[in-house]
């Protein structure tokens, strides 16, 4: 049975609050009071709580947030016409300067609801963190705090200097933090959900045996595959995770080769059905659209569309979770960029 399917009745009563290990090890949290209380794995209830933040927002009980736009978090929802596609996609005139929080600008990653940006600056070794006003509105950010401890105090690592570029937070919760160095991932632990600054490190590991020089990071919504770019090897990796978002626990699962056009690959992304999936090219200022037949799965992917982002040094790509924006860092002179699919909003 796999970690994922896997619910038990346990015989142990009252309120659990603390995260176990389930029968075959992996983690899992305890729900309920008396007996028998429910224990249920980290990854599962990680897609329950978004399922249910979906449906929730669908019947309107969540203000904020257009219900369409919150269905996009579930795995298994139909991509809306029109988004998730660079086909028609166009610039928008916001952009925000990072410069004076970030040098060497790269990854860039938002909290689900809009409301939280966070961006790496690989040679100040941070990630910066800004609140938005107005949820996707670059102009109505203001810088809030950094975390300033990247690849330090890291179990298991010998050298500690940072050539941070991909970033990761765990879009159902926003308790987990991935940042990608090069050849090796560093995971952390949020005390407060989507504060950077309480960034505990739980999990360091090298992929220097495979990667060459990666430079972003994304994964599936369960946490038990992750994906990176590798503009030298001219590659992108899909590794699976024994137990979900462990990277201690990644196996390497296939290659996609993108030698014959890449550059410098430098940025990915999936859409939340796996079905699709962006690559940023620094040299070419082209993102690259896949679409993939069986979703999640590289070995199906074709290429399907290309965009210029009309940038002369692009390095760093995210999608709002309705697939009807993006956002690309630029690290000549510190700047984000927004853009618009051809079925979004046309204003910033």
């Amino acid at each position: 049975m796999s970690r994922l399917s896997s619910m038990n009745l346990g015989s142990r009563g009252g309120l659990c609050v603390d995260t176990h290990r389930d029968v075959d090890g992996s983690p899992c949290v305890c729900l309920g009071r008396g007996v028998p209380a429910i224990r249920i794995s980290v990854a599962a209830l990680c897609l329950l709580l978004t399922g249910w933040v979906a449906a929730w927002d669908t019947f309107g009980q969540v203000p904020g947030r257009p219900a369409q736009e919150a269905a996009q978090e579930s795995a298994s929802a139909a991509l809306p016409e029109g988004a998730w596609t660079v086909v028609g996609a166009s610039q928008g005139s916001a952009t925000l300067n990072v410069s004076g929080e970030t040098e060497d600008t790269r990854g860039i990653d938002f909290k689900s609801d809009g409301t939280m940006l966070y961006v790496v600056g690989r040679r100040s070794a941070n990630v910066a963190a800004y609140a938005l006003e107005a949820p996707w509105k670059l102009t109505s950010a203001t810088f809030v705090d950094t975390f300033e401890e990247i690849g330090r105090n890291l179990p298991g690592r010998e050298a500690q200097g940072s050539v941070a570029h991909g970033l990761f937070l765990r879009k159902c919760d926003g308790r987990k933090m991935f940042v990608w160095n090069r050849t090796e991932s560093f995971a952390y632990d949020l005390a407060t959900p989507w504060d950077v600054t309480t960034a505990v490190p739980t999990g360091y590991q090298s992929f220097a045996g495979i990667v060459q020089r990666g430079h972003d990071i994304d994964f599936k919504p369960d946490g038990t595959r992750f994906y990176v770019d590798d503009r030298d090897a001219g590659a992108v990796y899909q590794f699976e995770l024994a137990t979900p978002w462990d990277i201690t626990t990644a196996d390497l699962a296939y290659t996609l080769d993108i030698s014959d056009w890449q550059k410098q690959a430098r940025g990915i992304q999936f859409s939340p059905d796996g079905q699709r999936f962006f690559i940023l090219d620094t040299v070419l200022s082209f993102i690259v659209e896949f679409r993939l037949e069986n979703a999640w799965e590289l070995e199906s992917a074709e290429q399907y569309a290309t965009f210029d982002v009309q940038r002369s040094d692009p390095r760093g790509v995210t999608w709002r979770p309705d697939g009807r924006m993006f956002f690309v860092t630029e690290t000549a002179g510190g700047v984000i960029h927004a853009y618009h699919t051809e079925g979004g909003k046309t204003e910033d």
